[in-house]
């Protein structure tokens, strides 16, 4: 009996090093399978970059800063894609992604995201159908996805000039995606805010 309080502790102890242990491998290998598919996706023609890729355990958040995306439109010179001063991901939950695979994650902020495409934009390789069972991930809820200062810019793929351009401020609540790598994927949201938009179309695409 009185060594049952000193075994009590140690379980504690342990208990609480396997459980931020285990944190921080997740942690550690979210980031791992994304730095993995950015590496892929380079080898499709689609280029990304960022000054700084920062995983926080402690508080469930993961910080990329100077996101760069450069892809090539198809049958055009014009180089697509889109750039994000910062990408701010925070509350992701471990427990519903090990015991249901289910993502779950408080908000997904874009800061000053920039994007352009072009009506014949280069599309992404076919991939192969993914088998029943084979996805780790079979759900994902965001309750908040905000847009700060965003712009979109459409361009011509002959002359490569900006056919329309738009500014806003968007927030996207309750967003729930489930059946995820089957054909019968389903998502839905709650509640959607736009502020601030502005549309800006050229008079002129060519020059003479």
């Amino acid at each position: 009996m009185k060594n049952l309080p000193r075994k009590i502790i140690y379980f504690i102890a342990v208990a609480i090093v396997l459980f931020f242990g285990a944190r921080f491998f997740i942690y550690w290998k979210v980031k791992d399978s994304i730095v993995k598919k950015i590496a892929n996706l380079k080898e499709q023609g689609i280029h990304v970059r960022y000054n700084s890729f920062d995983v926080n355990f402690w508080k469930g958040s993961l910080i990329v800063k100077d996101l760069q995306i450069v892809t090539s439109a198809q049958d055009s010179a014009c180089l697509l894609g889109g750039t994000v001063r910062e990408l701010n991901v925070e509350g992701i939950f471990i427990l519903p992604l090990l015991l249901k695979k289910k993502l779950c994650i408080s908000s997904i902020t874009l800061v000053q995201p920039w994007f352009q495409y072009g009506r014949r934009s280069k599309k992404l390789p076919e991939q192969s159908k993914i088998e029943t069972g084979s996805n780790p991930l079979k759900e994902l809820q965001i309750d908040r996805l905000q847009i700060d200062s965003g712009k979109v810019e459409m361009i011509d793929s002959a002359s490569c000039g900006v056919t329309f351009r738009g500014r806003l401020n968007f927030k996207l609540s309750g967003i729930a995606l489930s059946n995820l790598g089957t054909d019968s994927m389903k998502w839905n949201a709650q509640a959607m805010t736009a502020e601030g938009i502005v549309v800006d179309l050229p008079t002129s695409f060519y020059k003479a």
